[in-house]
């Protein structure tokens, strides 16, 4: 695979490492444990983030579209770990996707995730 760089990567992502340090959110972190990017990469993001956790999944760079179960399974996780109120709707027998589950914390809006139907069964 080749790669398309838009410029010197040292000078496209200098500013990088800084703005992680300052996010305050927790955040989950994805890495794909067949990413043809250095897991460096993804360990180093996690490290800098301050209260972030990092999840690998066994797939490629596209994570959500190889692994969507996985994902959702680890996004429905991760919200009621960190105080989510997630109500996960029944499955629609009409189509592959169940409706949006809602995802519900003190102070923010409302945040709606499409799930494959396989991961909210």
């Amino acid at each position: 695979m080749r790669l398309v760089r838009w410029g010197r990567p040292e000078d496209l992502l200098a500013g990088i490492p800084a703005i992680l340090a300052q996010l305050s959110m927790p955040t989950l972190v994805f890495r794909g444990s067949h990413d043809v990017l250095p897991a460096a990469f993804a360990m180093r993001a996690a490290s800098l983030i301050p209260r972030s956790e990092m999840v690998t999944i066994n797939a490629g760079h596209f994570i959500p579209l190889e692994r969507p179960n996985e994902v959702a399974e680890s996004l429905i996780n991760f919200f009621r770990v960190n105080g989510a109120e997630v109500i996960v709707p029944r499955q629609d027998r009409n189509t592959r996707f169940s409706k949006a589950p809602r995802i519900k914390h003190a102070g923010l809006q409302t945040a709606e995730v499409l799930l494959s139907a396989n991961a909210v069964s």
